[in-house]
Parts: C-alpha cells; structure tokens; sequence
C-alpha cells in the first residue's frame, strides 16, 4: 500500500495536500511532494519528541488506515540512498502499523541545526503536544533562532515582562531582539505573556509530577496543584490518586489543604517536643530551684503537665 487510499473517498493529489503546518515552515506557496519506500527512511538523532501518547497514537492509526496520510513528512537526504527523517516520525509509525509501503514527503536540504528547528516547529504546530515538550520546544526553538542558551532565553523573557509592567502594555517598545521573540510566539500561534506566567514554571516542577505531566497521565492544571505539597512521599501518594481515581482539580486542591492542614499540626507536635527538651534542659542545669519556694512551684507545674499527659484525647 502507498500513502494514499482508494474507496468511498477520493484520494487527496499530493500537490494539494492540507499543508497548514508546511505554510508556517516553508511559506504560503503548495509544496511538492513525491512517495518514497518507508524501509528508505531512517529516524535521525535530532528528534525532540521523546513521548507518544498511545490513545492519540491509536486514533492517528485509525486516519491513516481510513484516509492515509494526509500531510507528508520532512525528509533530508543521507547521501546512501537513504532519507532521515526530520518531522513527522508519528506519522511513520502510523503508516509501519498500517502497512503502508510508501508514505508522501517533501525533501529538503537541512543543516542540523535547520533539521532541529524545523523539527520543533513541526511539532508545536501540533495541537497533541504534552505542556512540558512545549515548553522545552519552545525554549529550544528560541535559543536556535536567536543562538543563546536557555538560560539567555528565560532573561530575555522575564526582561520583556518588566519592560511591559514599567511601560504599559500598550506602550512597551521592544528592542530588536525582543521583536524578534514577540514575532515568533506569534507566529508559533503563542502569546508570550501567557507562556511566561503559566507554562514556564511548568519547569520547576518536582520530577516526578513533571514525568507524569510529560507522559500524559495528568493534566498541567492538575500537576501544578500537587506540586504544592513538599513531602515527596505524600505528593506522589497524591499524584497516584490523582491518576487512578481520575481526581478532579478541585478534589486535589481539597486534599492538598487538608495534607498542608495535617502537616501543620505535624510541626507544632514537633515544635512542643523541641520546646518541652529545652525547658527541661534548663532546668537541670538551672541553680534557681535551690529555693524552696520556686521548687514547690515547679513540682505543681510538673504535675499538672504530667496529669494533662496521663488524660486521654478528647
């Protein structure tokens, strides 16, 4: 079987395929495409995506055994007869567990540097991408666009926001650099405020919240509301109800106050032992119950501490 199917529908030419996600990356033109033998492919090292989603995976099998493959994947030739890939790896693996012989593509001369950046693209043009790979994809494509690290990135956004609360959101004047982010968000279909304030610190979650939110076992919403408890043992507690029960974020929310509420009580049990040690301490070393008087008076208030202890818990 090729990458096209015949039957109730009519197969889609290849110079007019749905091309969406191509129009960002290589222009508004139609792109040409030609079939290839699937065995000639081979997956590259630059690939950024790491988790497929099996129900998304499942349902994208579905597709392609219905319709066939609709976009073409992005291809680079090797020189060997052979092409790495460069995006679209689900949709080779759709196509292998279908049975496909040949699958569309468009081959394009890339440097690792362009195969990466349109990989990430390819993939943040994608709706069934995890908030994490998002985030990481995001920040990776920035870096590569503007050739700083990480770390230049996160400055430079954090710099954009105080630039806009000093000046007015409707006033701020970005410098070329700045522009030059604001463009790509949008052109990425982002707004860089609303990545800044709510995707962002996605990264500073404790890792395992972060492996589930990446592997897709719990919603962003969800995880930033576990991540709050410090405890690792009770946050994954939680973090496995969420996941078994179907938790919703109101329910974590209950039990993360009820957990802070209990941990709290924990440190003030904690704070009277700790207290109760260091009165007795000085009172050993403490030459003032030398006096008859002071002494009585400690021996009543020992009893009456000793008595509240003896009581059983209301």
């Amino acid at each position: 079987m090729s990458g096209t199917k015949t039957g109730s529908k009519a197969p889609v030419p290849f110079r007019q395929m749905r091309t969406s996600g191509l129009d960002v990356l290589f222009g508004e033109s139609r792109l040409g495409s030609q079939e290839i033998e699937i065995g000639s492919i081979v997956l590259g090292t630059l690939q950024p995506r790491k988790y497929f989603d099996k129900s998304q995976m499942d349902e994208l099998v579905a597709s392609v055994r219905e319709v066939g493959i609709l976009e073409p994947l992005i291809v680079r030739p090797r020189g060997d007869d052979k092409f790495e890939l460069v995006a679209g790896e689900r949709r080779l693996r759709a196509a292998s567990l279908v049975g496909l012989s040949k699958v569309p593509v468009i081959v394009k001369i890339f440097n690792d540097d362009e195969a990466l950046k349109v990989a990430l693209m390819e993939n943040l043009l994608r709706a069934d991408l995890n908030p994490i790979e998002e985030v990481e994809g995001l920040l990776q494509l920035l870096g590569l666009t503007l050739k700083i690290e990480t770390a230049g990135v996160k400055s430079l956004l954090y710099g954009m926001n105080n630039k806009a609360a000093t000046s007015g959101k409707h006033n701020v004047i970005f410098d070329e650099r700045q522009q030059e982010v604001k463009h790509l968000f949008e052109k990425m279909g982002f707004n860089w405020e609303s990545f800044l304030k709510n995707r962002l610190p996605l990264l500073n979650l404790p890792e395992n919240v972060k492996d589930a939110l990446r592997a897709g076992r719990i919603e962003y919403t969800k995880a930033i509301q576990i991540a709050r408890i410090s405890d690792d043992n009770k946050r994954q507690e939680l973090l496995q109800s969420a996941i078994d029960e179907g938790l919703s974020v109101a329910e974590i929310t209950q039990r993360v106050r009820t957990i802070k509420q209990q941990n709290q009580e924990i440190g003030r049990e904690k704070e009277l032992v700790e207290r109760a040690k260091r009165v007795f301490a000085q009172f050993r070393k403490n030459d003032s119950i030398a006096s008859k008087e002071r002494r009585e008076k400690l021996e009543s208030l020992l009893d009456q501490i000793e008595n509240l202890l003896n009581e059983a818990p209301k």
